[in-house]
């Protein structure tokens, strides 16, 4: 089977310099536009599955992109391994704030970005072991419907393609993923393949 899965960054949810990680954010009213742009351009599709991360940038996004078709069949689906990276202590926190206060924690990790966590957060590493099943998962379910969309985060949506790209972690953030950003994943018998459509 073929199908093709749209896997969306959600709309601007905080300012520049904020470690944004779980915190719990809602869209911006410039994020709120940016959905409603993206529902615009995909109007043109008829989704007939949709998962997002259960943070609600993440669910608004999801939604309004989801009232562009009236054909869209699909209701929401909550995967919590879709959560954004855990920042633990520097979760929604200012990056001058985390810097000032954790010096050699911020050094450790511009070291090793992949490898080391934040004060009570998670590693990419760690993020990727408990985003890459359910995505797996997912692509098995999206093969099975013509449209399938996914809405979630910037480090999850960067893991992801760093997967399809066969690029290390180390070099996650080289992969554009600015608000809004769209990728579009062709899914097939012989695996799947990811093609930047929009980024930002």
């Amino acid at each position: 089977m073929r199908g093709v899965l749209y896997l969306v960054r959600h709309g601007l949810a905080s300012t520049p310099g904020i470690m944004t990680g779980q915190a719990d954010f809602p869209l911006l009213p410039e994020g709120e536009e940016q959905a409603r742009v993206l529902r615009d351009e995909l109007a043109c599709i008829v989704f007939s599955a949709a998962w997002c991360s259960p943070l609600q940038r993440a669910k608004a996004t999801a939604r309004i992109i989801l009232e562009g078709n009236s054909a869209n069949t699909a209701d929401i689906v909550e995967v919590p391994a879709l959560k954004e990276l855990s920042l633990g202590l520097w979760d929604g926190k200012d990056s001058r704030w985390c810097r000032a206060n954790f010096p050699q924690e911020w050094q450790e990790r511009g070291r090793d970005f992949a490898g080391t966590a934040p004060p009570g957060g998670e590693s990419v590493s760690e993020l990727a072991e408990r985003v890459l099943p359910a995505f797996g998962m997912l692509c098995r379910v999206a093969a099975r419907h013509s449209a399938a969309l996914l809405v979630a985060h910037q480090a999850v949506n960067r893991v992801i393609i760093s997967r399809l790209a066969a690029m290390p972690l180390a070099m996650l953030r080289d992969i554009p993923q600015p608000p809004a950003a769209v990728t579009r994943i062709m899914l097939s018998s012989g695996g799947a393949r990811a093609v930047l459509v929009r980024d930002g």
